[in-house]
């Protein structure tokens, strides 16, 4: 055979075991964007059904930075006025200072807070969501594909969530770093952290202890987020939140607080608006368990 036969024939095998590769490539990329976009659905299916039980009626709806604007007004504005003394941070009820109508940080001196470890965030006041962005957002789809800003972005139903003002609470920022997403408890741990501050942090077992001034706003926060946005609560931590709901009725100032805010954002928080009215509730109306 001579060497341009030879030749020949080899550049045209060559080509035909180049289609035949390029022909199997094309089938594998085929069935991995299929195979991706079967997850996708899937994840997608899967927020959808868990959104099918949401409470669409909230009429106004605003993204966590414009909720944190109006409330920090909200709460100048009350600074002043008949709830005055209750113009303090969530856990560790120091009062809030102002800098003109800037949040400027809390009266450290006034409520024997201690910084703890961060300066930084212990001097800033941070609105704390009292069920974390996490619990929120963790299971949807944007989340695994980008997190907490992702779904901000991208997911109509988390930004409503996260922009909730009936969950969100002006915070020490030291302490709301402290707590993470942990869940909260009563363990029966001793205060140590925050000097005089009665909340507890343990990273260990992943949990808050909140004083026990604040257990009814939280339990009654978390069982309006769960019931109102379809999430899943165990039934210990359903107990655990209509035994601290029963137990600490709620001040002049979170009854007001809760008409302020149905103003501005177009829903109440039933759980709070029954028990300041003296009424009773199902322990079936919250979220669902499991």
């Amino acid at each position: 055979m001579s060497q341009t036969k030879y030749n020949n024939k080899h550049r045209v095998f060559d080509q035909e075991k180049i289609m035949k590769i390029k022909h199997s490539t094309t089938i594998i990329f085929t069935l991995l964007l299929l195979a991706g976009t079967a997850v996708q659905a899937r994840g997608d299916d899967h927020d959808r059904q868990r959104d099918r039980g949401y409470d669409t009626g909230t009429p106004m709806h605003y993204n966590y930075a414009t909720a944190k604007k109006i409330l920090r007004e909200l709460y100048y504005r009350e600074s002043n006025g008949r709830y005055s003394d209750y113009n303090r941070t969530i856990y560790c009820n120091c009062p809030i200072l102002y800098r003109g109508r800037h949040m400027a940080g809390a009266d450290f001196e006034e409520c024997g807070y201690e910084i703890y470890k961060n300066p930084s965030r212990a001097y800033r006041i941070e609105w704390e969501h009292i069920v974390p962005a996490y619990n929120l957002g963790s299971q949807r789809r944007c989340w695994q594909k980008g997190g907490r800003r992702n779904c901000s972005r991208n997911d109509p139903i988390f930004s409503v969530m996260e922009g909730d003002m009936h969950n969100l609470q002006p915070s020490i920022g030291e302490v709301n770093e402290a707590r993470s997403h942990y869940r909260y408890a009563d363990a029966g741990l001793e205060p140590y952290q925050f000097g005089a501050c009665d909340a507890v942090v343990d990273h260990k077992l992943r949990i808050m202890q909140p004083p026990e001034s604040i257990r009814g706003i939280i339990a009654r926060t978390y069982l309006y987020m769960y019931s109102k946005y379809n999430l899943a609560m165990s039934k210990k931590e359903a107990r655990m939140y209509e035994i601290w709901d029963k137990s600490y009725p709620p001040t002049g100032w979170e009854c007001h607080r809760n008409r302020e805010i149905e103003k501005i954002q177009g829903n109440d928080n039933p759980f709070i608006t029954r028990a300041c009215s003296g009424r009773s509730r199902s322990p079936r109306e919250h979220g669902r368990s499991h």
